[in-house]
């Protein structure tokens, strides 16, 4: 199984949603760059570059972040 499909994978289960939602939580339900709260852009949690590495093995506190669509998507482009 190539990368892309064991990422797709884990994102679809049990285990990537309650550490989404543990993140969700941490942050207030809201986009840690611009503070949307969901409202205008849905939220999403992003892994943070080189926690990619650790994937099924991250840390909620240390690899994942808040961001809505809008930051979600520069913050892709950049990287």
């Amino acid at each position: 199984m190539n990368r892309r499909n064991a990422y797709e994978r884990y994102i679809r289960s049990p285990q990537w949603a309650a550490k989404r939602d543990a993140r969700l939580a941490l942050d207030g339900y809201r986009c840690r760059l611009c503070d949307e709260d969901g409202t205008r852009y849905l939220l999403s949690v992003h892994h943070r570059p080189m926690s990619y590495k650790y994937l099924g093995r991250e840390s909620v506190e240390h690899d994942l972040i808040t961001l809505c669509q809008r930051c979600h998507d520069f913050a892709t482009e950049v990287i």
